[in-house]
Parts: structure tokens; sequence; C-alpha cells
């Protein structure tokens, strides 16, 4: 059993040391066509500009959780979680329901205002990642050689987007907690 547990993490430990690799390959590449035609200085802002893309990005990205598209709305009485970027389904509206969400204003509140602040803790992890990314690609620029400049920029760059996902799956375990503890409120 500790074998197969062992190589178990092994296998996944691997993958994850691949995929990381490739998304490092794949931006060093972009890096790397860009500098081919720029200075060392607009690359800087180049790479400035993709993380601000990859921020941006995570910002605005719809958020599901059992089908339920999430943001910053508020849920209604009739059971509809509003907002610019929110809409519930007919079949989730009657799953809220039958669950009784949909008819104890306590639940619904409680409920819009976890979800709410799992949005929040979301918007500031991905922004205090952005800042980190950003000064680890200032300290890239003091590398001497063009190489490893872009080798450093598309590793903060590959750190800063498995930090989006981290973010992103803990938003999820996030919502999906509150709608256990904001059930039966």
């Amino acid at each position: 059993m500790r074998i197969a547990l062992a190589l178990l993490v092994c296998v996944l430990f691997l993958g994850i040391s691949s995929a990381l690799a490739q998304a490092t390959e794949d931006f060093q590449g972009k890096l790397e066509q860009y500098a081919a035609t720029h200075t060392r200085q607009e690359v800087a802002v180049y790479a400035q500009i993709l993380i601000q893309q990859l921020t941006f990005e995570a910002e605005h990205a719809p958020f599901l959780v059992n089908g339920v598209l999430l943001g910053d709305g508020v849920l209604l009485g009739d059971g509809v979680l509003l907002s610019d970027r929110v809409l519930l389904n007919d079949e989730m509206v009657s799953l809220l329901q039958a669950n009784g969400f949909a008819n104890a204003f306590h639940s619904r509140y409680c409920l819009a205002n976890r979800w709410k602040a799992c949005h929040h803790a979301y918007l500031s992890e991905v922004s205090g990642s952005a800042a980190i990314a950003s000064q680890v690609l200032g300290g890239c620029t003091m590398n001497a050689s063009t190489s490893e400049f872009l080798t450093c920029a598309a590793r903060a760059m590959t750190t800063y987007a498995g930090s989006i996902r981290t973010a992103k799956n803990q938003r999820t375990t996030c919502a999906g907690n509150a709608l256990q503890s904001c059930h039966g409120n």
C-alpha cells in the first residue's frame, strides 16, 4: 500500500512538474519570439503586459460552483442570483428552492455574503500574486544575459499562473463550503 501511494505521489509530482515545465516553455517561447525584434526593455514591458493580461482574465473569468455562475450578486426572494455577470438556470433555482435556500431569507443572505467573501478573497489573492510576479519580473531585469532574463521572466509568469490556479481552487472550495454551512440557517 505504501509503495502504491509513493508511486501515485511520484506520478502526480511528475505530471505537475511536466505541466509547469511546459508552461514555462510556453511563456519563454512567447518572450523569445518578442525579443527577436524588440529591445530588452521592450521585452520587460511586454512581460509586464502579459502579467496584467493574466490578471484581467483571472478577475473577469466566469466562476461556476455546481452549475451556478457566481459573482458579487444578490440572491433575490425568488431564488435568482443577479448581478452584471450572474444568472441561475431554472434547474439550479429549483434545486436551491428544494434545499430551502429560496424560502429562507437568512439562508439566502448567508449564501450571498459568503460567496461574496469568497470572491473578494480570490481577488485579493490574484492581486497580491500579481504584485509579487511584477516584483520578481523587476528582479529578472537585473540578470546579465538576455537568456537568463527570459528564463527568469518565464518562471515568474509560470509561478503567477500557478498562483491563479491555486486561488481558483480555493475559491471553489470556499463557495462549496458556503453552500454547506448556509444550508438550514
